[in-house]
């Protein structure tokens, strides 16, 4: 690798990754990138929860891990998050959506499409409901396809 030119077995990878498994708009983990961060969590023993990993790698309903990018939107605002208040995540949560139904809109005759914004929005309604606390639920998208929630890596 250099400023210009990225290779090797690692790039090719990802490329596989994302072009035959990702099917929807996700960053997937590879199965050694989840072993590895299956072992970093096992550093916090019966805390896993406590680990970094509980909260920014999610499995997909298909037993894909890829990344939780909304979670960025807590770790910008960790403190108002601390204190119980969201409030600073609302116009964040809010543009996400009207992108999302936009699209969702726009893309209702194209079902390849269609399907992928679904997905978006199950993955935005999942984080409202599951990450955001006081007034989460009212970012919420009506999707016109039903799909199962992710969940976190480490549950029981």
């Amino acid at each position: 690798m250099d400023e210009e030119t990225v290779f090797g077995p690692e790039l090719i990878k990802s490329y596989e990754l994302e072009s035959q498994v990702a099917v929807y708009p996700r960053i997937i983990l590879s199965a050694e990138c989840i072993k590895n961060v299956k072992r970093f969590a096992d550093y916090y023993g019966d805390h896993k929860e406590e680990s970094p990993f509980y909260r920014i790698v999610l499995e997909d309903m298909d037993g894909e891990c890829f990344v939780n990018y909304l979670h960025k939107l807590i770790d910008m605002f960790e403190d108002e998050v601390a204190a119980n208040d969201y409030t600073s995540l609302f116009p964040y949560l809010e543009s996400h959506k009207q992108i999302i139904e936009k699209a969702l809109t726009k893309y209702e005759k194209n079902y390849k499409l269609l399907k992928k914004y679904a997905w978006i929005a199950n993955y935005h309604n999942y984080f409202c409901e599951d990450f955001v606390l006081n007034g989460g639920n009212n970012y919420k998208i009506t999707a016109p396809i039903k799909m199962s929630y992710p969940r976190r890596i480490f549950t029981s």
